[in-house]
């Protein structure tokens, strides 16, 4: 599908601001709101709009509690305990004795878990912690400033990323 910067634009007001209308959407970027529609209807054809859901999350804010372990007598104890918390819980299984849970819960929760996660210790052969810090606000929607409008098409600047790494690498 060719993108045209309209449409680029409306996808971010619309990633941006979930529950903003098409009328806000037109107003906001001085296109009439039957533009707008047909534009989004244009995309939802196209599969690069999935239809509308709305979304619900009780927390604010969340950080991300990663644990990993190796347990090869208690690691279905240790897997449904934390399959029995309230929170979200990713899985991955390395093998059969290898885990990374990965725990995401408010600010207010993590030293209660951090606490509770330290008796899981003594069930396993290897157990280490990392937590991770999400940063606030920025999302993905800075991608879709790689649209060339000029070019009508995607440009990356890698070669500005990798000379970047390459500099704070030494």
């Amino acid at each position: 599908m060719a993108f045209k910067f309209k449409d680029i634009k409306i996808i971010q007001k619309l990633v941006d601001n979930p529950t903003m209308t098409l009328k806000e959407v037109a107003n906001q970027l001085g296109l009439s709101l039957a533009l707008v529609h047909k534009r989004v209807k244009r995309l939802e054809e196209e599969g690069i709009i999935r239809g509308i859901k709305s979304t619900f999350n009780p927390f604010d804010e969340t950080i991300s509690i990663a644990c990993f372990f190796k347990s090869t007598k208690h690691a279905k104890e240790i897997l449904c305990g934390f399959h029995n918390l309230p929170y979200e819980v990713s899985f991955v299984l390395e093998n059969d004795v290898h885990y990374q849970i990965v725990v995401s819960i408010p600010p207010s929760e993590t030293n209660q878990l951090l606490q509770r996660l330290n008796a899981f210790r003594r069930y396993s052969e290897e157990f280490f912690i990392q937590v991770v810090l999400k940063p606030r606000g920025k999302g993905w929607t800075h991608l879709l400033d790689a649209y060339n409008k000029d070019t009508n098409s995607w440009e990356m600047p890698i070669a500005d990323m990798l000379a970047e790494v390459r500099e704070l690498a030494g």
